[in-house]
């Protein structure tokens, strides 16, 4: 499966449709109460969550395909979360990651990719999956 098609498939689990696009992002997918995208930025690709019509950046990347692995983990989380299955991921950073407090939230350096994230739960998730690709992630997801 190619990565729409991942991507589409985390998506369709928990219901969600393809946005229309507009233009203003590359991907996205919810219902209506959330939605998540990706857009391109000056510096990279965001992941965007819409909650309540309110779009918010949730992280910041320099690359699509960890914008893409990222989007997969926020997609299969609340997934995992609703049957009951827990977070997959540990408590604290993977090993030899860096994980940095700024004035915006939370700067990641880990296997040479850099991001950045509003929320320390999310920081702490990526270090897990960057720079494994979209298929060597969603393996894991579906753990």
């Amino acid at each position: 499966m190619d990565d729409a098609g991942i991507l589409a498939s985390w998506a369709d689990r928990l219901s969600y449709l393809a946005l229309t696009k507009d233009g203003s992002f590359l991907v996205g997918w919810g219902d209506l109460e959330t939605a998540f995208a990706i857009r391109e930025a000056p510096a990279g690709f965001t992941v965007d969550k819409q909650s309540r019509g309110q779009w918010a950046t949730l992280a910041r990347f320099s690359s699509l395909s960890e914008a893409k692995a990222f989007l997969a983990v926020c997609l299969a989380s609340i997934w995992r979360a609703d049957r009951g299955l827990g977070d997959i991921f540990p408590a604290e950073p993977a090993p030899d990651t860096t994980v940095t407090r700024t004035d915006q939230g939370y700067d990641v350096e880990t296997r040479g990719h850099r991001a950045s994230f509003r929320q320390r739960t999310d920081a702490k998730r990526y270090t897990y999956v960057a720079g494994h690709g979209l298929q060597r992630v969603n393996a894991l997801l579906m753990q």
